[in-house]
């Protein structure tokens, strides 16, 4: 799986720069899917030893119930400690698809305009009279349409610049999100800490994920997983980070994250015409883009990739730190979704399994 290859090892970078067993959930819903746990948890256990995966949750969604969490493995292996309900992993890059939300939350709220060029609310540092940065967008940035790169240190000479027109075509920019959070972060009249309690308040709260953060408090660093490259520890961002990162920062745990999914099958906490702007496509992929030869998709959302598959239309995402992976999908014709976490280098090679699983069981039987 080559999941987000090109952008691995660039959020774990930006950080330092900038500063098993399974069980149902009791739900009074009946569940309309049933899931054999023995045949999962065996496929994961199996697939985690050959793969060497050090630890792995996973929360398995329809539209009314969370149907199975299933952890696996160990959250620190030097300690002997298991993962759990409780164990925190770095959720990388799908931090932009909680920010995006948070963002449309702000649409909501009649704070932004999708379409209002960002530079009237808050003009991008150093580009104040480009004129690209004049007609730079909320929308552009959360479809990757910015023109700006992944990340300026990654550049030849580390300077932040336009690599093309915004709007006119895709390539992955954190840089951008970046700019966005400054500028929500402005209209709200905080500092970026203060959008972590905006964040709180408007998403974490209402979905009930009181072990979720974009900024690494002690209580969230005492459930955190350590970090492996093969069984040997690997890196991680720093444990208690005070910088809200909307394009990489967020710590979460599976029992949350499922919350989120659920949510966003639901409908939740967001009216429904923007959930239709969040999942229509935004920005077609290139054809030599390696999301589109080697994993499928074929456009974004505002901060969602989208793949047309022969069950409905996939709603997903990726996220690669050096020490952790992970990945969530769904299926909203389907009522259907899924996510995990790994705190392992490789953790996304599971991937194609447990697709192979959902797809053979539920999504091409329904």
């Amino acid at each position: 799986m080559a999941l987000i290859p090109k952008y691995a090892i660039a959020t774990f970078i930006l950080t330092f720069l900038l500063l098993s067993t399974s069980c149902k959930t009791a739900n009074d819903k009946i569940s309309k899917l049933t899931i054999d746990s023995k045949v999962l948890d065996s496929l994961v256990h199996s697939k985690m030893d050959s793969l060497k995966i050090v630890g792995l949750s996973l929360a398995v969604i329809e539209k009314d119930n969370i149907m199975h969490k299933g952890y696996y493995g160990n959250a620190n292996l030097e300690q002997g400690i298991k993962v759990d309900s409780k164990t925190i992993f770095e959720a990388a890059s799908i931090s932009k698809s909680v920010f995006a939300y948070f963002t449309m939350k702000m649409v909501e709220q009649e704070k932004l305009n999708l379409d209002l060029p960002l530079a009237e609310y808050l003009p991008l540092e150093n580009f104040e009279d480009h004129p690209y940065a004049k007609i730079l967008t909320a929308r552009m940035v959360l479809a990757h349409k910015s023109g700006l790169p992944n990340w300026r240190f990654l550049e030849e000479d580390g300077a932040l610049k336009f690599m093309f027109e915004p709007g006119t075509s895709f390539n992955y920019s954190g840089e951008g999100y970046e700019y966005l959070a400054d500028v929500l972060a402005h209209i709200n009249n905080v500092d970026r800490q203060g959008l972590e309690t905006i964040i709180q308040e408007e998403i974490f709260n209402p979905l009930n994920m009181k072990n979720s953060g974009f900024i690494t408090t002690s209580v969230l660093k005492k459930n955190k997983a350590m970090g492996y490259e093969g069984l040997k520890p690997g890196e991680s961002l720093p444990d208690e980070l005070p910088y809200f990162g909307a394009a990489f920062n967020l710590v979460t745990n599976v029992d949350d994250f499922s919350k989120f999914v659920l949510a966003l099958l639901q409908e939740q906490n967001l009216n429904s015409k923007l959930y239709k702007e969040m999942f229509s496509s935004q920005a077609v992929l290139p054809a030599d883009e390696s999301l589109r030869i080697e994993d499928g998709f074929d456009s974004w959302g505002l901060g969602f990739m989208r793949a047309k598959e022969p069950y409905g239309l996939k709603i997903a995402h990726g996220g690669i730190n050096p020490s952790f992976q992970g990945y969530f999908m769904l299926v909203p014709e389907k009522d259907f979704g899924f996510v995990f976490f790994t705190n392992s280098t490789n953790g996304l090679e599971i991937l194609p399994y447990l697709e192979d699983y959902f797809e053979k069981n539920f999504l091409n039987h329904q």
